[in-house]
């Protein structure tokens, strides 16, 4: 296998170019997380809704090796939109964000293939851990995150929240 290069600040990237379909209504949030997940080696491909996820799904859906959808999205939830862009590729990969757990949640998750949630707010090396983990699986390698320094993320230490 070969390693990974060095991007500018000087840090191995996680991502190896992999398309992302993030989907949050929050607009902070999402050029947050697009900037962020950008920096450690993805393309990110924002959507501000459920309707706008699947709509730019069903245009790329062949770049995208994974959808992020945030549970409380306009227009179509993420629940919504997950069955649609399943219609549209019954194999894709899904991780859901979520700022509470709930019974009814947890039984819809165990229900959903191939899906996991992250919770909100955001924890940055959480992300990456339950990203590197779907990518991994879906190739057949261990899924193991090392833990990494994130002084260089100018907007958030590591287990600060980003709302």
């Amino acid at each position: 296998m070969t390693e990974q290069a060095p991007v500018k600040d000087g840090t191995r990237p996680f991502g190896k170019g992999e398309t992302i379909l993030f989907a949050e209504d929050e607009a902070q949030q999402l050029s947050l997380m697009q900037n962020f997940l950008q920096g450690k080696g993805y393309r990110i491909l924002p959507a501000k809704d459920g309707a706008e996820a699947v709509e730019i799904f069903q245009c790329k859906k062949d770049e995208i090796g994974l959808v992020i959808l945030d549970l409380g999205l306009p227009k179509l939830n993420g629940w919504e939109a997950f069955r649609k862009i399943k219609e549209i590729d019954p194999a894709v990969k899904a991780i859901f964000a979520t700022g509470f757990m709930t019974p009814q949640i947890e039984s819809q998750l165990a229900l959903e293939e191939a899906s996991t949630v992250i919770m909100k707010p955001y924890q940055l090396h959480e992300i990456l851990e339950k990203i590197s983990s779907v990518f991994k699986e879906f190739a057949g390698e261990p899924a193991v995150v090392a833990q990494q320094d994130y002084a260089e993320i100018p907007f958030a230490p590591p287990d600060e929240d980003l709302t």
